[in-house]
């Protein structure tokens, strides 16, 4: 992933092997990295819980053990998901690849996020009390 035009922050996220991803030295990321981990948080805070951002937020999170059986919830769903992270002005286009029911309380989501430097593949793992970044790559 490249640097340049997303800026900096530090990642919160919780790896797949279940290690936080804060560095305790509060390492930068850059890049891309950057966007996607921001439509991540988009993904788990609710609507108003950002100070000064009042749009800012779907939780996923929240639904979780809802039934989303039928295609049209599913289709309305997706295209809530994809309405949130079209908030960001990094992010041009969003494709909804998949949302999968992984237990009880769990959902896998996989997008198909658009940047101005290529597509990129964000793959959540969606919990009651944890969302996280299973893979973020080119693609």
């Amino acid at each position: 992933m490249t640097t340049g035009a997303y800026g900096t922050d530090v990642s919160t996220f919780v790896t797949v092997d279940g290690v936080t991803g804060l560095d305790p030295l509060f390492a930068e990321l850059s890049g891309e990295r950057v966007v996607l981990e921001r439509c991540a948080r988009r993904l788990m805070t609710s609507a108003g819980q950002l100070p000064g951002a009042p749009e800012f937020g779907f939780d996923l999170a929240r639904l979780l053990g809802k039934r989303i059986e039928s295609a049209t919830a599913k289709a309305r769903l997706k295209a809530r998901i994809a309405d949130e992270l079209l908030k960001d002005e990094a992010v041009l286009a969003v494709v909804v690849v998949d949302l999968v029911t992984t237990g009880d309380f769990a959902w896998q989501l996989t997008l198909r996020i658009e940047l101005a430097t290529g597509p990129f593949r964000l793959v959540l793992g969606i919990a009651d009390v944890t969302v996280a970044i299973l893979r973020a790559d080119r693609g």
